[in-house]
């Protein structure tokens, strides 16, 4: 499942590097990839410092919020052309 697999990871990468820096900073990102002729998936869980988050533009008026840049980041993308994924 997919919850012991990122625990499994997150075991894996603090027996490589365990701080208090780490525990308080560090987190983990999981990506699926999602062939769009087959279906077949592939999951995968890395450690992260830092998240450099999208910026989408604003209307007059607006307020770019923190949310917002978070929900674009993890919006899903289509890969095509030179990215496509072929499993």
């Amino acid at each position: 499942d997919m919850e012991e697999a990122s625990a499994e990871a997150w075991g894996k990468h603090l027996l490589r590097d365990r701080s208090v820096i780490i525990d308080t900073f560090q987190g983990q990102l999981k990506s699926v990839l999602r062939c769009s002729v087959c279906g077949a998936t592939r999951t995968k869980f890395d450690p992260f410092m830092y998240l450099s988050l999208p910026m989408p533009r604003v209307g007059a008026g607006e307020v770019l919020t923190l949310e917002r840049c978070l929900r674009e980041f993890m919006r899903e993308e289509r890969l095509d052309g030179d990215n496509f994924w072929r499993c």
